[in-house]
């Protein structure tokens, strides 16, 4: 590929993620004074923003003429040092992406979707290239001459001084409680545990391991720590792949149900008999076998299961997966699936769509959990934020079916909220959550736990657990009673293989506790639970790792794959421990 076309197509990526996932703005055609970027189409599936400011149509070659070249221009350069100009005086020069470069999406005749998922206005094209025009920058135009003053050492002390780590303690012990879990592959999103082969024991439910091709993967538990692979389940025959399950008796007939969130594809309702036979139910649930023509539409990686509308029947509740880029291209629509979508279930294996739009302004993320959060007798919905610096991560339910998303002030600035978990940790009553975070405030990256205590009044009083600089990311969290003193705890993994355990004083403070849970080799945890596998009133923590290597970025990354895992606690011998003094970061 031309060094030219390498630097043009990447700063159009660049634009592309900085609008996406940073600001959300147009990345398009300058309008008048908005010089030097890449055209960058704005139909849906570009993953930006629509605007009033549409693309400038292209001009006929007559009305082209050179333009004077200008050595202090920084950005793209034309190969041949001439620029072209446009009806409005816009300095611009064509440059070309060859079609076999990779994998490409044509949408229409001006319009084509790169290997990259950047979508670019095309200009023309032969049997070789596309060619798309790149405007000319200058450094007035470059971000980093509008650099901002840096923030001064008072602020910078201010703000890390809210990134509290709390005592740490030696007062629990894990043990391994996971025989016959995998340990190895890749265990990505979401699991429950229910038990599904009504033996009064709980098992492990989880959708199919990543690049398997498999059907859902249920391991039998014994309430021993002792696991095993239901090999004797039989599923109805359809494109199952990894995603997240929700389980629920969807048909009331006393046996447990299933509903899997399918990457790129959709959902699948599975009605169970108790005795591993799983057979379809999906009547009007969105799910799409992409082929040519046909378009992904909404998928996620993210569902959850109440009675949603009062009807005492239990209702779907989906968080879109996000930006995607097809593999269809002859797909003319939104390929990027975002926002909560709600499934109501119509007690006859049909399901009726309900939502409030799924357009690019839309959150997505990986998890969904529900709890009353208002304190008002209705489950509330809560989400994490995969769009840098949104808060509006609570939707609370309302009397006639709809939902009302609302900013949660306390959240931190200038991040994303990967994990999310719903308890009461200070004993008052009302449902708190907790939030696990990467962000960039001040220019610092850090990555930690917060837990938002739900106030009277309906606001919240953030409490800081722990923090660490860089962006290791906090990306899943569970809350739970596992030393059995009936006050609340909370479980933290983080995207390098980590288990945090804090104890919690039933008062919203908190100690991490050593507990002796090893790193799983740098691999990302996707989903924890704690709950009570043995019945000895204390919770079990299970979780899930995934991770790949990649050749050139992290060729050691998480070797195993992944795994599942199940940890049960115990009082550490080194109890009453030593509390040592807080840091900060």
């Amino acid at each position: 590929m031309p060094t030219s076309t390498l630097r043009s197509i990447l700063a159009a990526t660049s634009a592309f993620l900085l609008c996406s996932f940073v600001v959300q703005a147009q990345v398009t055609a300058a309008p008048s004074g908005d010089k030097a970027k890449p055209e960058v189409a704005t139909e849906k599936g570009a993953g930006v923003a629509e605007t009033a400011n549409p693309a400038h149509p292209a001009d006929t070659p007559s009305d082209l003429e050179p333009a004077s070249t200008d050595p202090a221009n920084t950005g793209p350069q034309p190969p041949d040092g001439v620029w072209l100009k446009d009806a409005e005086g816009r300095e611009y020069f064509l440059d070309k992406l060859a079609k076999s470069a990779g994998p490409y999406q044509k949408n229409d005749d001006q319009t084509v979707r790169t290997v990259w998922g950047i979508v670019l206005k095309i200009e023309k094209e032969d049997d070789e290239n596309f060619y798309y025009r790149v405007y000319r920058q200058t450094a007035a135009d470059s971000p980093m001459s509008a650099r901002p003053e840096p923030p001064s050492p008072e602020l910078l002390d201010a703000a890390a001084k809210s990134y509290v780590q709390v005592a740490q303690t030696e007062r629990v012990q894990a043990t391994a409680f996971s025989k016959g879990l995998p340990a190895t592959g890749q265990w990505r999103h979401g699991f429950v545990l229910a038990d599904m082969n009504e033996d009064g024991f709980l098992d492990v439910v989880h959708g199919a391991a990543r690049k398997t091709l498999s059907v859902p993967q249920i391991f039998l538990g014994d309430g021993k720590g002792n696991w095993r692979y239901w090999s004797e389940a039989k599923y109805a025959q359809r494109p199952y792949d990894y995603g997240d399950v929700a389980v629920a008796d969807l048909n009331g007939d006393k046996h447990l149900d299933m509903v899997l969130a399918v990457h790129l594809h959709g959902l699948i309702a599975l009605l169970g008999d108790g005795k591993g036979n799983f057979t379809d139910w999906s009547k009007g649930l969105d799910f799409v076998v992409s082929k040519e023509g046909v378009s992904p539409g909404f998928s996620s990686r993210a569902v959850t299961i109440s009675d949603w509308n009062g009807d005492k029947r239990p209702d779907i509740i989906a968080l879109g997966e996000g930006p995607r880029l097809s593999v269809d291209r002859a797909s003319t629509t939104n390929d990027d699936s975002n926002g909560i979508v709600i499934y109501l279930n119509q007690g006859d294996g049909s399901w009726v769509r309900k939502d409030q739009g799924t357009g690019m302004d839309k959150l997505f993320g990986d998890t969904i959990v529900m709890g009353d959060l208002d304190h008002d007798g209705r489950k509330d919905i809560l989400t994490p934020s995969n769009t840098f610096s949104r808060k509006d991560i609570v939707s609370y339910a309302k009397k006639d079916g709809s939902w009302q998303s609302i900013n949660i002030p306390s959240l931190r600035p200038s991040g994303y909220i990967r994990g999310v978990a719903i308890a009461d940790w200070n004993g008052d009553g009302r449902n708190d959550f907790a939030d696990g975070f990467v962000n960039r405030e001040l220019g610092v990256w850090r990555s930690g736990v917060d837990v938002q205590l739900a106030q009277a009044d309906g606001s919240w009083k953030r409490v800081s657990v722990w923090a660490i600089d860089g962006r290791t990311s906090v990306t899943a969290l569970a809350g739970g009673d596992l030393n059995g003193d009936k006050k609340a705890d909370l479980v933290a993994l983080t995207g390098d293989g980590e288990t945090w355990v804090f104890l919690g004083d039933g008062k919203g403070g908190f100690a991490k506790d050593a507990a002796g849970i090893p790193k799983l080799n740098d691999c990302k945890g996707y989903h924890a639970v704690l709950v009570d596998v043995d019945k000895d009133g204390k919770a079990e923590l299970i979780s899930s790792f995934a991770g790949e290597a990649s050749p050139l970025l992290a060729p050691g990354r998480c070797p195993s794959g992944g795994a599942i895992q199940a940890w049960r606690f115990s009082e550490s011998a080194a109890a009453p421990a030593t509390e040592k003094a807080s840091t900060t970061p």
